[in-house]
């Protein structure tokens, strides 16, 4: 396999105090590992003025090489640099004939990765975003849509299987594609994954109105995209992208219009 190379901007991205560095590298490790293979190095990219020494002995724990982007006069953007170099050096290393170069993976929100990821992306190389899903609005749009894959991870250390005990969901679709879902919640402010996904998509892609109204397609194509979609079929893709919206709907988490085109169009409601 041809493995991945992880850079982790500590700057945008950082382990909220309370939570694990070792505990969020991990599950970093097991995303990443699960679609490329091996991480053949992992780097972690700050200020070391900015950091405590905790924070400093965390990193050497976890088996992170730290990269010195101490912050000096007149040197924006160090971070920013460090990282599009090291990344970018990755296409000159030779690699026999029928290989791939590693992946590039980059633990960030920053827009400013995007031109890197797209050049990296049309060389073949492929790439993942890394985010922090407790902050989604920190998540530049641009650099999440052209990563060849996106995953978003609770830096805070919000437990996935805590959200789903609190919802029950049945998954069905009416015969005219509408979708039956009901849902009973203990808790009504718990996301699931796929609903914490299309809200993030619904955020991401481009207003289609004054009202901030997003298009389904837009929103859909992002939402299978962040969610790493395995359905073989665009039905069954379909059929996810309803269910979940029914989910929301219900949970007053969302609004819906009929759109210029025939499809539905979909805005964010804020959380009351």
């Amino acid at each position: 396999m041809p493995g991945a190379v992880l850079h982790w901007d500590y700057e945008n991205a950082p382990v909220p105090r309370g939570a694990s560095v070792l505990t969020v590298l991990g599950e970093i490790l097991r995303v990443v590992q699960e679609q490329f293979g091996p991480v053949y190095n992992a780097y972690v990219y700050a200020d070391p003025d900015q950091l405590s020494h905790e924070r400093r002995q965390d990193f050497v724990a976890s088996g992170l090489d730290q990269i010195d982007c101490k912050h000096t006069a007149g040197k924006a953007n160090t971070v920013d640099l460090r990282i599009v170099m090291r990344a970018s050096s990755e296409v000159a290393r030779p690699v026999p004939p029928g290989s791939k170069h590693s992946a590039a993976v980059v633990v960030t929100g920053d827009g400013d990765y995007a031109y890197t990821l797209s050049k990296l992306g049309m060389l073949g190389v492929d790439t993942m975003l890394v985010y922090d899903s407790d902050r989604m609005e920190s998540v530049n749009t641009r650099v999440l849509q052209v990563a060849t894959h996106t995953v978003g991870i609770s830096f805070g250390g919000r437990e996935q299987s805590e959200i789903n005990d609190s919802t029950s969901v049945t998954t069905e679709v009416d015969e005219d594609g509408t979708p039956a879902a009901t849902q009973s919640q203990s808790n009504p402010v718990a996301l699931s994954p796929l609903q914490t996904s299309f809200l993030l998509a619904i955020f991401s892609a481009p207003s289609a109105d004054d009202e901030g109204f997003r298009t389904g397609p837009a929103v859909g194509a992002l939402f299978h995209k962040m969610r790493n979609a395995k359905e073989p079929t665009p039905k069954q893709r379909s059929q996810v992208y309803r269910v979940t919206c029914a989910q929301l709907l219900e949970m007053r988490r969302i609004a819906t219009k009929p759109g210029p085109s025939g499809n539905i169009m979909v805005r964010a409601v804020p959380e009351a």
